[in-house]
């Protein structure tokens, strides 16, 4: 429902909707702190507070060479849609335990999260990261929610908590397999890159289907899941492979 109302009610510079390029170091950056914090929210005691603090060591170092544009589209994201993700997994569960707490809003936000280490579109990204913060903060009893809505920023909140340790942030991306990560994104831009070379005759010279939205439709939904997506100069979207439920 957040999305509904998000570009009318809840209004944002239009600026942070248009990402920078961001480079393979970068993005490799990200998804190796997606995994402390993920790691995080899995641990407990001091493995918790010692995955949080790796997490805030890797973003302190691809932060500082991050221009001011897309930092303040980072806290954006985290802030607004890394929230409303998190209420609507909040909501999606129901009460469990004892105390009738959401203790069963854990395994939806691992079901969601659980491919951090291979996501980033540099917007999606931060629904999830944003979302982790503030359930690792909960799962310690941390109080951040009048904060956050005061104005300020996930990540500053949940930085006053936790204080990297004594490992170089190189040794901390290595631990959380940043080598591995960055030749899977290497690979992949560079396979998107060739996929952009051909020209679209020989895209689509093979065997192909067409979807047409009917007419009148104001939003045609894309497949239920697909593999690489490349957009055509007409507007149209060529998928390697798509699944589409049709009614």
């Amino acid at each position: 429902n957040f999305h509904e109302f998000q570009t009318s009610a809840f209004k944002s510079p239009h600026e942070l909707f248009s990402p920078e390029p961001v480079s393979a170091e970068a993005e490799a950056g990200c998804r190796a702190e997606n995994a402390a914090l993920l790691k995080s929210l899995l641990l407990t005691g001091g493995d918790r507070s010692s995955a949080a603090a790796d997490f805030i060591a890797m973003r302190e170092a691809r932060r500082a060479k991050t221009s001011e544009k897309e930092l303040a589209r980072e806290n954006f994201k985290e802030r607004t849609e890394g929230s409303a993700e998190y209420v609507g997994l909040l909501a999606s569960a129901l009460p469990c335990g004892q105390d009738g707490d959401k203790a069963c809003a854990v395994p939806h936000i691992l079901r969601d999260s659980l491919f951090l280490t291979e996501l980033f579109d540099n917007g999606t990204n931060f629904y999830l990261s944003g979302m982790l913060q503030m359930a690792v903060l909960d799962s310690l009893r941390i109080p951040w929610r009048n904060r956050l809505a005061a104005g300020e920023t996930i990540y500053a909140i949940f930085n006053d908590y936790f204080r990297p340790g004594g490992k170089s942030v190189s040794e901390t991306r290595e631990s959380y397999g940043y080598s591995g990560i960055l030749a899977r994104v290497i690979e992949a831009r560079e396979r998107a890159a060739r996929m952009d070379a051909a020209s679209e005759e020989n895209i689509m010279a093979g065997a192909f289907v067409v979807i047409t939205a009917p007419a009148g439709a104001r939003r045609a939904s894309g497949p239920q899941s697909h593999g690489e997506a490349r957009s055509l100069a007409d507007g149209r979207t060529f998928y390697t492979s798509a699944k589409l439920e049709v009614s």
